[in-house]
């Protein structure tokens, strides 16, 4: 009421006197020098109607401006994120460094974490008008000043074969187990020597150019397309984590590369909790490698059991579970790492069951897909855990000069003897590539490379959850990758499968173009 009293619209109908207050508090507060946009992407009709009546409306002009536009709406929408209006919280903390109430930023993904480098600088006018308002005089006019490029590490190619293939993997496994299974997922491939992301999906997904008006409806759907799965998203490792408790107990050396346990069925160490082995199955003699290549819970549960937890949770942390990894995006989680402080701090006791249950990723651990790939490829790369990046470098559009390139960083090097890192590769080749192991039939078709996979298995309400970490060549790994579906079921692995052997195929099928592609980067202006 105070405010239509300050504005004189005691005449006006209450919500044509609020459209006009908030139009006014925004010309207000808008820098001297600086237009007021009353509307943007008009129609012709209506840009016709303000220059006939220019005289009636003085001060009211016309102008072309810039507007964000994507070529691929759906292409690594999770990636780019998106762009709004700026609301009333952030124009206070943004005022004083040049934002206006009207102008538009970054909201998610590079467009947030980068705006400083993408906005640019405005351009302003200083004009002389009359007493009625009409411009008699340009006293000073500024172009502006076009933003920097960013240029992503990502490779075009090979994210539009990830999203695809991740789509495809969601609409088969739906086909094959019902409409209830396999809602979501994520997929990440990623260089072993330097943490730079090649591709990262994560469905479903959503427009980029319509997000805004699509928001009512993405926000009522159960699978949350507006979440990027890839760096948020949390699940129990399952057995992806058997090769973080084999390292562990090769370092140790509460076992060697030797050391063999019978496989029975069933874990009997202790009395009164005797867990089952996979699917019930007695695998017999199992060493190291024959275990990662079987899956074999007994063998990782002794494992566990000989280490104890705080061994566990010790290397847990070196690989980077229950840590953010740094990646530039916004939003990520950090999971959780059993350990016996955790369980505390619930008001819980710890239990020798939950030691071997951990040992199997079948725990308290919960890790993000993006954790899970960072993870295997430290183990691929001989123990250097670097710290996963996006952005390539940033770019002067003017003059092409490069103002900032992201170095590998190293967060953690873990002293692994290369005797354990040799045996863990080999456990996880022969999973891929030898008959009877555990994602063998996935891949005995693949003979564009060699590979190196570990699948898993999160045990949840409801349809489990499918995993498949790994990297390629198996000998001397160049790339990791890891792919998470959501209730994707215990028969998902050939069908993420297909999905691996499809970038893979691209990545070394086309190696020299890929160099050459990634080389250049996907640009963002």
């Amino acid at each position: 009421a105070a405010l239509i009293k300050y504005y004189k619209l005691s005449d006006y109908p209450i919500s044509r006197a609020r459209d006009i207050i908030a139009i006014r508090y925004g010309i207000e507060n808008k820098s001297t020098g600086y237009f007021y946009t009353f509307a943007e992407d008009v129609g012709l009709e209506t840009i016709t109607m303000v220059k006939e009546r220019g005289t009636e409306i003085p001060g009211v002009t016309v102008e072309i401006g810039s507007a964000r536009s994507y070529v691929n709406e759906r292409f690594a929408s999770h990636i780019i994120g998106y762009v709004g209006k700026i609301n009333a919280e952030e124009y206070e903390v943004l005022k004083d460094s040049g934002y206006s109430i009207n102008d538009t930023l970054g909201k998610d993904g590079i467009e947030k974490i980068a705006e400083n480098w993408l906005r640019g600088t405005d351009g302003y006018k200083y004009a002389q008008t009359d007493k009625s308002g009409n411009v008699v005089d340009i006293i000073e006019d500024v172009e502006p000043i076009a933003g920097n490029d960013v240029i992503l590490t990502i490779s075009t190619d090979m994210q539009k074969i990830t999203e695809a293939g991740l789509a495809e993997v969601i609409r088969k496994l739906k086909e094959q187990n019902g409409e209830e299974a396999a809602n979501s997922g994520a997929a990440i491939f990623m260089d072993v020597h330097s943490g730079e992301i090649y591709s990262m999906a994560s469905y479903p997904t959503y427009n980029l150019s319509t997000y805004f008006s699509d928001f009512s409806t993405l926000s009522k759907d159960p699978g949350k397309p507006y979440v990027n799965r890839a760096i948020s998203g949390l699940f129990p490792p399952g057995s992806t984590y058997k090769m973080l408790t084999g390292i562990a107990g090769l370092e140790e050396e509460v076992i060697t590369q030797k050391t063999t346990y019978k496989c029975g069925g069933y874990y009997t160490y202790y009395e009164t909790y005797q867990p089952s082995c996979f699917a019930y199955t007695a695998h017999g003699n199992m060493d190291i490698c024959t275990a990662i290549k079987k899956s074999c819970n007994g063998y990782f549960f002794d494992v566990g059991r000989l280490l104890t937890i705080d061994k566990l949770s010790h290397y847990g942390s070196l690989f980077g579970f229950g840590q953010k990894t740094g990646i530039e995006l916004p939003g990520e989680s950090k999971g959780t790492l059993a350990s016996k402080a955790y369980l505390e701090a619930l008001g819980e006791t710890w239990q020798a069951a939950d030691t071997i249950l951990t040992a199997i990723g079948q725990s308290y651990t919960t890790a993000t897909p993006l954790q899970l790939v960072n993870y295997v490829a430290t183990i691929a790369n001989g123990g250097t855990r670097y710290q996963p990046f996006i952005i390539k470098a940033v770019r002067n559009r003017t003059t092409g000069e490069i103002v900032s390139e992201t170095e590998p960083k190293v967060v953690e090097k873990i002293d692994l003897k290369k005797s354990t890192v040799d045996a863990i590769l080999e456990g996880m080749r022969m999973a891929a590539m030898e008959k009877g192991g555990s994602a063998y039939s996935g891949f005995e078709d693949f003979k564009i490379t060699t590979i190196a996979v570990k699948t898993g298995t999160a045990e949840t309400t409801g349809i489990p959850t499918s995993l498949m970490v790994g990297v390629a060549p198996a000998e001397d790994p160049e790339i990791a990758f890891a792919i998470v579906i959501e209730n994707g079921g215990l028969s998902a692995s050939p069908i993420n499968a297909e999905l691996v052997k499809d970038v893979l195929s691209y990545y070394f099928s086309e190696e020299e173009r890929f160099i050459s592609a990634h080389n250049e980067g996907q640009l963002i202006s």
